[in-house]
C-alpha cells in the first residue's frame, strides 16, 4: 500500500475535474516515482509517475506506471458528480 508515500503524492486535478476509478468509483492518486514509491511498487522505476486507486479492495489499488496519459481505468468527473470525495 502507498500510505507511506504521502510526500510523493501529487495534486492530480484537471481544472475542477477529479480522477475517479472506473471499476469502483473510488478516488485516484498520482505519485512521483520516488525511492519510497519504488520500494513498494518496483514497476514504478519504469516511469516518472505511479497512479493508483485509493480503495484497498479495488483491482486498480495496486496501480500502474504512467507516461503521458493516464490508464484506461481513470475517468474524470466534476466534484458535484462525486459526493463525498472533496
Amino acid at each position: 500500500m502507498l500510505t507511506n508515500c504521502k510526500s510523493s503524492k501529487l495534486d492530480f486535478r484537471k481544472g475542477r475535474k477529479i480522477p475517479i476509478c472506473s471499476e469502483c468509483g473510488g478516488s485516484v492518486s498520482l505519485y512521483l516515482a520516488s525511492k519510497e514509491v519504488v520500494a513498494v511498487r518496483p514497476e514504478a522505476s519504469r516511469s516518472d509517475y505511479w497512479i493508483a486507486c485509493d480503495e484497498p479492495s479495488c483491482i486498480n489499488n495496486y496501480g500502474d506506471y504512467m507516461f503521458q496519459e493516464e490508464p484506461d481505468w481513470v475517468i474524470w468527473q466534476q466534484p458535484d458528480d462525486c459526493p463525498g470525495i472533496l
